[in-house]
């Protein structure tokens, strides 16, 4: 690795880190809300609807 680059690839990574954290905090609570919330699948005869968050980035090499 070039050590020109520490820095930027530290930022970066620190940056992922920090949207890794957010979907997983986001998908976990999808998934609670999906089991009823009491860590049971419930079924009520309701359609349920769940949303899922993607980030993308690219980065320059």
């Amino acid at each position: 690795m070039d050590p020109r680059h520490t820095g930027e690839m530290l930022k970066h990574l620190e940056k992922q880190n920090e949207l890794l954290k957010d979907s997983y905090k986001s998908m976990s609570y999808e998934l609670h809300k999906l089991q009823g919330g009491d860590g049971n699948v419930s079924d009520n005869g309701k359609s349920g609807h769940s949303t899922a968050l993607v980030n993308a980035t690219s980065s320059e090499q």
